[in-house]
């Protein structure tokens, strides 16, 4: 599937984006988070992931077993695989949550505000050079994602439970959105916005 940006503003759909953004933050109060089709696909791929390594770490934990009768006064490496796996089960009881508690958006109508799957263009305040952005919901690495959402090269995802992500929601072109990292005041000018849309 491969995507366009489209910039057109059509009757009503200032509207139907407000609406979808009025959602997406009574999804957010409540827990839920708004996530695009891909991002699922993104989401279950990691959680598969993660089974891969607990079952390479099942194994390399039975074989380290089968050796402990020779080195039974040598734990090291079990507790070294012990210690990883309660990581990764970590990480994966954390993938699951999101994934029970995503809720899929459609990719935007046209329009002019910033919405999940919007693409736009930034300024930091004070910065010479811009940056071209896509909010989404949980993806943060466009190259983890690359085969269900092409896109150009240097374009940042930043997501929506970020502060600049928070922030960014609803603003529109010409806007300046403020925001504070750790206590740091940051602000960004928002200079132009497209919708994400399939073109198959």
């Amino acid at each position: 599937m491969e995507f366009s940006r489209n910039n057109l503003t059509e009757g009503g759909a200032e509207t139907s984006i407000e609406a979808r953004n009025q959602k997406i933050r009574s999804d957010l109060g409540a827990g839920m988070l708004p996530v695009l089709p891909f991002e699922r696909i993104v989401i279950a791929r990691q959680i598969a992931k993660v089974k891969e390594e607990q079952d390479e770490m099942g194994r390399e934990l039975g074989e380290v077993n089968h050796q402990g009768s020779e080195t039974w006064h040598d734990n090291f490496a079990a507790n070294n695989i012990q210690r990883n796996s309660v990581v990764v089960s970590r990480r994966g009881s954390k993938l699951a949550e999101t994934e029970v508690n995503t809720v899929e958006y459609d990719y935007p109508p046209h329009g002019e505000e910033i919405t999940v799957g919007s693409f736009l263009e930034i300024r930091f305040r004070d910065a010479a050079d811009t940056m071209q952005v896509i909010l989404t919901g949980f993806a943060k690495d466009p190259g983890e994602s690359a085969d269900l959402l092409p896109v150009p090269a240097g374009v940042t995802f930043v997501t929506l439970k970020s502060p600049l992500g928070t922030a960014l929601l609803g603003a529109k072109p010409g806007e300046a959105v403020s925001y504070a990292v750790n206590g740091r005041p940051m602000e960004v000018q928002v200079l132009s916005v497209s919708q994400l849309q399939p073109t198959q």
